[in-house]
C-alpha cells in the first residue's frame, strides 16, 4: 500500500493560516478566554496611541546626533499587552493568544478612527473656557484635536509594529515555555525566562518595525538612534514587565486550578486527533 505524500510547507502553511482565521474558531477563543483581560489589553492599546504624544525621556549621546533612549509616556503601558500575551500563552497557547491580541489591535484601531473623527468635528473642549483670549483658548483647543486625532502614518505604523511583536513573543514564549515544562515542570523561574526572552523578541522587534517605517523617514531618525532607542526601549519595558511576572504566574496558576483554558484545550485536542 502507497503512503499518502506529505503535505509540502506552503500547504501546511495554507492549512493552518485557514485554521487560525476560521470565525467559528475565532469566536471560540473569545468566548473563552477571560473577558477582563480581553479588555486590559484593548484599553491598554487605546491609551497608548494617546500617551504616545508625549516625550518623557530623551537622552542624546554627548557629541554626537544620536540618541541612546527616547521613550514616549505609551512606554508606561506598552507592557501591559505583553504581559497579558504572556499569561494567555501559558493558559491558551500561543494561536489563541494572537487572535486575542489581534482582536485588541482591531478594536484598538477603531477607537483611534473615531478619535480622529472626534479632532475634526468642529466644537469647542472644556480647557478652552478656562482662557479668556480667545486666541489662547483656540490653540488650546487645537493642540487637544491633535492629541486626538494623532497622524494617520503613526496609527497605521504602530499597529504594524503591535502586530509583528505579538505574534513573536506569543510564538517563542510557547516554543520556550513547552521545551522548560516538558523537562522541569510548571515552575515559577520557567514561566520567567520564557516570559522575558519572548517579550525582549516582541518588544524590540516591535520597535524597529516602528522606527523602520515611521521614525526614520517621518521623525528624521537615524540608523544609530533607531537601533539603540529600540533595544534600549525594549529593556526598559522588559524590566516593568517583569515585575509583575509573579502576580500573572499567580493568576496562570489559579486558572490552571479552576481549569480555565486546560478543559477547552483538551477538548480541540481531542477533535484534531479524531479528525
Amino acid at each position: 500500500m502507497e503512503q499518502e505524500a506529505k503535505p509540502g510547507f506552503f500547504k501546511k502553511l495554507g492549512l493552518g493560516l485557514k485554521d487560525f482565521f476560521n470565525p467559528k474558531e475565532w469566536l471560540k477563543t473569545l468566548r473563552e478566554v477571560p473577558g477582563l483581560v480581553l479588555a486590559l489589553i484593548t484599553v491598554s492599546m487605546i491609551l497608548m496611541n494617546v500617551l504616545a504624544n508625549k516625550a518623557i525621556l530623551e537622552l542624546p549621546i554627548p557629541n554626537t546626533d544620536t540618541y541612546w533612549l527616547i521613550q514616549d509616556a505609551g512606554v508606561t503601558l506598552s507592557w501591559v499587552g505583553f504581559l497579558a500575551g504572556d499569561l494567555l500563552t501559558k493558559n491558551f497557547g500561543a494561536k489563541n493568544a494572537i487572535r486575542v491580541n489581534l482582536t485588541a489591535l482591531i478594536i484598538s484601531l477603531f477607537v483611534s478612527a473615531m478619535l480622529a473623527l472626534v479632532g475634526v468635528i468642529p466644537g469647542t473642549w472644556s480647557p478652552e473656557f478656562n482662557y479668556a483670549d480667545p486666541e489662547v483658548a483656540k490653540a488650546v483647543g487645537d493642540s487637544i484635536n491633535q492629541v486626538m486625532g494623532n497622524v494617520w502614518y503613526v496609527i497605521l505604523g504602530s499597529a504594524a509594529a503591535s502586530a509583528c511583536g505579538i505574534v513573536l513573543n506569543n510564538i517563542s514564549q510557547d516554543l520556550i515555555l513547552k521545551k522548560i515544562e516538558k523537562k522541569h515542570g510548571n515552575r515559577y523561574w520557567g514561566y520567567l525566562v520564557a516570559a522575558a526572552a519572548s517579550s525582549f523578541i516582541g518588544q524590540i522587534i516591535d520597535n524597529l518595525v516602528f522606527a523602520a517605517l515611521i521614525s526614520i523617514h517621518f521623525f528624521g531618525w537615524s540608523l544609530g538612534t533607531a537601533f539603540m532607542c529600540s533595544l534600549d526601549g525594549a529593556i526598559l519595558e522588559i524590566v516593568i514587565e517583569m515585575l509583575f511576572t509573579p502576580l500573572t504566574f499567580a493568576i496562570s496558576k489559579n486558572w490552571d486550578k479552576n481549569h480555565i483554558g486546560i478543559k477547552w484545550i483538551k477538548q480541540q485536542e481531542t477533535v484534531k486527533e479524531n479528525q
